[in-house]
């Protein structure tokens, strides 16, 4: 049986228009994307192994500034829904992303707000 019946504009659209109950998805990955642009400095930027710069932030940083109903399940269960990698590591999980994956995020959630 085919679970999905929608396609993703659509879901998008509904959950746009979705009564406050809970946390929805996209206000969860709205608000990471807020969180984001905020740690996405030069001077936290990092290279990865192809010696490109990325940024990281640990899991809990998202979380501390979630509401109490977002969950850090919820947070890593959205954070990979939208494409980004994560790893564990001894302090805990993180959380990676470079500026190209942001740029298509931001254009996606159409989060505008440092841009000119």
């Amino acid at each position: 049986m085919d679970k999905r019946l929608v396609g993703y504009a659509v879901l998008a659209r509904l959950e746009k228009c979705a009564p406050r109950v809970g946390s929805s998805s996209l206000a969860v990955a709205i608000e990471i994307m807020n969180i984001l642009e905020e740690e996405s400095i030069p001077s936290n930027e990092q290279p990865d192994m192809d010696h490109k710069p990325f940024w990281q932030i640990d899991l809990t940083v998202i979380c501390d500034q979630m509401p109490p109903t977002v969950s850090p399940k919820i947070v890593g269960l959205v954070c990979r829904g939208m494409g980004l990698y994560l790893w564990r590591r001894n302090s805990g999980m993180f959380i990676a992303w470079n500026k190209e994956q942001f740029e298509i995020l931001s254009d996606y959630f159409l989060i505008t707000k440092n841009k000119s």
